[in-house]
């Protein structure tokens, strides 16, 4: 299938006035070999984020160029561009009338998006508030794609910052959690813990479209990750590429309970889905690793139980709880 561009890069923005510049400038600085378009959903923001947006494509972005155009939709203004030096870039901008997230409504941009979705064959994230620092994050993201058939998705190393930019050190993601990141099989890691940074992501369409995903009971950063090593194995680059801001106002600080909750429901989606048999085939060990966390986080949940005595029946589900049980006698020893 031959594709109008080669990614599409989604980036989400609601009151990120103080940031948003940063992130339109990672997305301008990519030295491609190929077009990418990145869609940008300003979600009603009720401070400059609009105004900051709209003179950054006046001052860097080519609206003589044939495909250019602006139009009035039923949720808001679409303002579509080409990048005035960098011809391989191209902006997608949609300015909301309404606030998505608020109304309960964000699931509706997915159609606001499709076209550019539906035009390219990988895609990629960053949030408004964050932002890519390497020119060659995504040329050297496709290239990996490219090469290996069974990479879903490629992930990098990254810098967490604060407010203003600096540097700071997480004890579990920097100390405990990156050191996970490997290229391969990462989906018993991804089954303790999601690790992988939003904005170092890049995945395969065809993630998108697996009935994994399309069946979840709702939809966040952990899903794509999930669904990804359902299918594959995933690709680390070892090499800072952006760039992700802790901030109070994120939705992980502000909202963590929240996030919290719609991650466990999730981890027992993909623990139903695992153990019917939905995921790529693992090796002994990696699904021996898998069977012991699902075990040890829904030892009590008679739903998960039932259906992994089920498909394994009950000699071998014994024998799981059994091993499961020495390695912990073991580590605690």
């Amino acid at each position: 299938m031959d594709y109008k561009y080669k990614v599409c890069s989604e980036c989400f923005t609601y009151n990120h006035e103080t940031y948003i510049k940063k992130a339109l400038d990672g997305f301008s600085m990519q030295e491609t070999t190929f077009p990418v378009v990145t869609v940008i959903i300003d979600d009603a923001s009720t401070d400059t984020t609009a105004v900051v947006i709209r003179q950054y494509m006046i001052e860097n972005f080519d609206f003589h160029y044939s495909d250019s155009c602006q139009k009035e939709t039923d949720y808001g203004t679409v303002v579509f561009a080409r990048h005035k030096e960098n011809l391989n870039c191209f902006f997608a901008v949609i300015y909301l009338k309404e606030n998505h997230y608020q109304k309960g409504k964000f699931h509706l941009i997915d159609n606001y998006i499709k076209s550019f979705v539906d035009a390219s064959e990988y895609i990629a994230f960053c949030e408004g508030d964050d932002y890519w620092t390497s020119p060659n994050k995504l040329q050297k993201q496709v290239e990996q794609l490219d090469a290996h058939p069974n990479f879903m998705m490629v992930y990098t190393d990254y810098v967490t910052v604060d407010q203003q930019g600096n540097s700071i050190y997480r004890k579990e993601y920097e100390g405990i959690l990156k050191p996970s990141s490997k290229t391969g099989d990462i989906l018993p890691s991804l089954f303790i813990k999601n690790f992988p940074m939003t904005p170092t992501t890049m995945y395969c369409k065809k993630v998108f479209l697996s009935p994994v995903l399309k069946n979840a009971p709702l939809s966040i950063d952990y899903l794509y990750c999930m669904t990804a090593a359902f299918m594959g194995d995933c690709c680390y680059i070892p090499e800072k590429k952006a760039c992700y801001r802790k901030s109070p106002d994120g939705m992980m600080n502000s909202q963590l309970e929240m996030v919290v909750a719609k991650i466990n429901v999730l981890n027992k989606y993909f623990a139903l889905e695992y153990v019917k048999g939905h995921s790529k085939k693992e090796t002994f060990r990696n699904h021996y690793s898998i069977m012991q966390t699902i075990c040890l986080r829904f030892m009590d949940d008679k739903e998960v139980m039932g259906q992994l005595i089920e498909a394994n029946g009950k000699v071998r589900f014994w024998k799981t709880i059994f091993g499961m049980k020495r390695s912990l006698h073991q580590l605690l020893k």
